[in-house]
């Protein structure tokens, strides 16, 4: 960081005196909002990590999508594939069957899957990196 500062700074002799001083407060203001929002909390809209499962009682990226989805959407049908070429394992496909889903469109159906799995997408690390196949169905279809 201080060898950016450094470098940037190096450039200034060729500067008008105003001009360079012009530059060194922008870099100061750079450098305290950059420390400023590395030091903050989290933005307020991002979920808390408090869940009903616990990630050290469950083996598998597989069945914790398959507890978190049958949690919230109280499923017929469910299943949950983890992608083999995936090394990390965090690729998943699911084809889920639920009458939360009755009444509303493709897209709806997707978010919910998705609120769903926020925690561990976005919160958790992101255990679960992409849901590449998504079939959502109505149990009235």
């Amino acid at each position: 960081m201080f060898t950016g500062l450094h470098l940037s700074l190096c450039s200034l002799d060729t500067c008008s005196p105003s001009t360079s001083m012009l530059r060194i407060l922008c870099l100061f203001l750079v450098f305290a909002l950059c420390e400023s929002f590395l030091s903050s909390p989290p933005p307020a809209f991002l979920p808390t990590t408090t869940s009903l499962y616990s990630l050290s009682d469950l083996t598998s990226t597989v069945s914790l999508v398959e507890t978190l989805l049958t949690t919230a959407l109280s499923p017929v049908s469910l299943k949950v594939t983890g992608d083999a070429s995936d090394p990390n394992g965090s690729h998943v496909a699911i084809t889920i069957t639920s009458p939360s889903f009755n009444g509303l469109s493709t897209l709806k159906r997707q978010q919910l899957v998705y609120k769903a799995l926020w925690d561990v997408m976005q919160v958790d690390g992101g255990r679960v990196h992409a849901v590449d196949e998504m079939v959502c169905k109505a149990t009235d279809e």
